[in-house]
């Protein structure tokens, strides 16, 4: 399991030709009109502009906790994924993980991005679908959509003593949050899907149908908490 909150972020400035992978993704998602229509019509996204930021802000933060679970957790590198789907089958993989780490790591990573837009207006947060099987009440455990790559739903085995697999239950699901600027990138947190949940809540913004997780709650719950916490102010 991973449990990290980073305290004072840690900036990496961004490769160039990751941003230019990450912006010619966002130019080839925008061409998808029936994919932009989909998003004005189910997730309140209205102007072209603002679609292409949340494309590209997401990727850029995908490819920034691939690098540093390679290189700073020693994790095997996963590329995201830059394939660029038919519209019923980005919404078919919605909620799917977007680092799938096979056994016997286990985990699928679903990456956050934050931008700051408004000149520190509105704190630190990450948004949620209400519908997201991963902090939904009740919902049960997140199944891989038919899209998923095999690698990332690993599958029950049947040993031949007959006993369960250590391998055979699902994947267990973390968040990555990440601080995204125009040239640079931090982590804030990878932390267990648990322990977000009991910090949800409304947004600040009104008009917004989300789940917020804000920065400043997350920092607050895990303070007294057995977890790796980097910063000074926690050294």
């Amino acid at each position: 399991m991973l449990n990290t909150y980073i305290n004072e972020l840690q900036y990496s400035a961004h490769p160039k030709n990751i941003l230019d992978i990450c912006s010619n993704f966002a130019d080839l998602m925008l061409e998808k009109k029936s994919r932009f229509v989909w998003m004005q019509s189910n997730r309140n996204i209205y102007s072209p502009d603002a679609y292409w930021n949340q494309v590209y802000n997401g990727k850029v933060a995908e490819f920034y906790v691939a690098s540093y679970c390679f290189q700073v957790l020693h994790l095997p590198y996963i590329k995201p994924d830059i394939i660029i789907y038919e519209t019923n089958q980005c919404i078919a993989k919605g909620f799917d993980g977007d680092l799938c780490y096979p056994r016997p790591i286990n985990i699928n990573l679903h990456v956050k991005s934050y931008r700051d837009y408004c000149s520190g207006r509105y704190p630190e947060s990450y948004m949620f679908q209400p519908e997201d099987p991963l902090i939904a009440p009740g919902s049960p455990v997140e199944q891989p959509s038919p899209y998923s790559s095999p690698m990332s739903t690993p599958q029950p085995e049947s040993p031949s003593n007959g006993l369960p697999s250590p391998y055979s239950s699902s994947p267990e699901n973390h968040v990555a949050l990440v601080v995204v600027e125009p040239t640079r990138a931090a982590l804030r947190a990878i932390v267990p899907v648990g322990s977000v949940i009991p910090l949800l809540r409304a947004p600040i913004k009104k008009t917004l149908y989300k789940k917020t997780l804000y920065a400043e709650d997350l920092a607050r719950s895990h303070s007294n908490e057995d977890c790796s916490f980097i910063g000074a102010a926690h050294n």
